[in-house]
């Protein structure tokens, strides 16, 4: 299994003019940023309100909507570091050193998933359909009885042919996985078109996408979005936005500002024709690494823990989406 906070990628310069495309940023100054290390040993060490042991407390929602929000997690943040010139680098950042984002100047990190629920850990990284991924008429690559991905160390980076290897981390978030695959399949299927338009990066093949995207989208804001935030709150971030006074907007104006500043440095790069100021979505940090991670995390692995006894005592294949 992958590191938990990058993907390996075939070459990960490949990526690099594209680094950019949806920056971390921050919803608050790093200026008011505190870290307390006694506070977060008590919020996630022993006896703590993270800690797995103790009586369990029946969830809120079915327990599916966890492990949909971890795949969601995995759609729309990726950490990935960046190096000298933009390059990435396929590893884990160092622990205690406090990361820049763009609009800190000299980035350390990127995101490596463009925050607008599009799939890209389904289809690709960073919205660019990985064509290794599919038949040449635009079918996901499966296994014959479509019930999990295709498996071959000696084929396959991560020996599994999946964008996102960590959707592949436990067998409840990889059935998700499995599901969106399916659904293009079956609706690319009866879609018309030429070959040339049917194959990936085709019309009808874009199409196929932009349809699934959508079932995705509407999942995620009328089902699964009602269920973890009241309805008041809900519409008063979407009156907020309407008038452009969100943190989130603020973030990205200054994200924007920060990358026209250094645009004469990044266009050496090639990345004119890869970013352009005005389409930046800034992934904000405050949300990527602390409030939705900790939240999917903690409750997926502790429901993990208590539902293996009754897990074991069923046969399942592994990725089965049944």
């Amino acid at each position: 299994m992958a590191h938990h906070g990058w993907v390996p990628v075939l070459d990960p310069r490949t990526l690099t003019p594209t680094a950019l495309k949806s920056p971390f940023g921050r919803l608050f100054p790093a200026s008011q940023q505190t870290y307390d290390s006694l506070a977060i040993s008590l919020l996630a060490g022993a006896k703590g309100p993270i800690e797995q042991g103790g009586k369990a407390v029946k969830p809120a929602n079915p327990a599916g909507f966890t492990f949909f929000g971890q795949f969601i997690d995995h759609d729309l943040t990726e950490f990935r570091v960046v190096g000298e010139n933009l390059s990435l680098i396929p590893q884990n950042p160092t622990i205690g050193q406090r990361q820049r984002v763009l609009e800190d100047g000299e980035p350390t990190s990127t995101n490596g998933r463009i925050p607008t629920l599009d799939l890209d850990c389904v289809y690709g990284l960073l919205g660019v359909v990985e064509p290794d991924l599919f038949h040449a008429d635009g079918q996901f690559r499966m296994r014959a009885d479509q019930k999990d991905i295709l498996r071959d160390p000696r084929l396959y980076r991560n020996g599994r042919l999946i964008a996102d290897p960590r959707n592949d981390e436990n067998k409840i978030v990889v059935q998700i996985h499995i599901l969106f695959e399916r659904l293009h399949n079956q609706i690319h299927s009866s879609k018309p078109g030429s070959a040339a338009e049917k194959a990936p990066g085709g019309r009808a093949f874009e199409e196929t996408r932009r349809t699934v995207q959508n079932v995705y989208r509407r999942i995620v804001l009328h089902d699964y979005l009602p269920r973890i935030v009241q309805e008041p709150h809900i519409n008063a971030v979407l009156d907020k936005l309407e008038r452009g006074e969100t943190f989130y907007q603020a973030m990205n104006r200054r994200a924007r500002a920060a990358f026209r500043q250094a645009f004469p440095r990044y266009e050496t790069l090639g990345l004119e024709r890869e970013v352009q100021p005005e389409g930046l979505i800034a992934m904000p940090v405050e949300f990527a690494h602390a409030v939705f991670r900790l939240g999917a995390h903690a409750a997926s692995v502790r429901l993990c823990h208590e539902c293996r006894p009754r897990l074991s005592a069923v046969r399942l294949g592994h990725g089965s989406a049944r």
